[in-house]
């Protein structure tokens, strides 16, 4: 079997839905490469996995596995990349400032017992 695992960032996303009433989805997802140069790969995800996209911001960082699939029309061939399983990497939490640090501006040193 073909199989991918890529990470990156969701660059765009659409949703539609086929003739039968089921949801499907197109994505871009951003690689970042070596060199600082961008890559940017299309790939398909279907039914469910399609549906969770909704709720997902742009640029938000992913992982994800799948299949690649061929396929034929009007006489030339198609690679497909169609998504198995999503993972979506959280956010780093941002700290949160300390309230520990003095800042006080005195430099006087009539307060220094020695």
């Amino acid at each position: 079997m073909n199989s991918f695992i890529l990470s990156g960032t969701l660059d765009n996303f659409q949703i539609n839905e086929s003739k039968a009433g089921k949801a499907w989805g197109e994505l871009i997802l951003r690689r970042v490469l070596s060199k600082g140069d961008d890559q940017f790969i299309p790939l398909k995800v279907f039914g469910e996995r399609a549906e969770k996209f909704n709720d997902v911001p742009l640029g938000s960082k992913v992982v994800m596995s799948g299949r690649i699939t061929g396929r034929e029309w009007n006489g030339k061939h198609y690679a497909d990349f169609i998504i198995d399983e999503i993972d979506f990497i959280p956010a780093k939490a941002t700290p949160k400032p300390s309230n520990t640090i003095d800042n006080r501006t005195d430099d006087s040193d009539e307060d220094l017992p020695f």
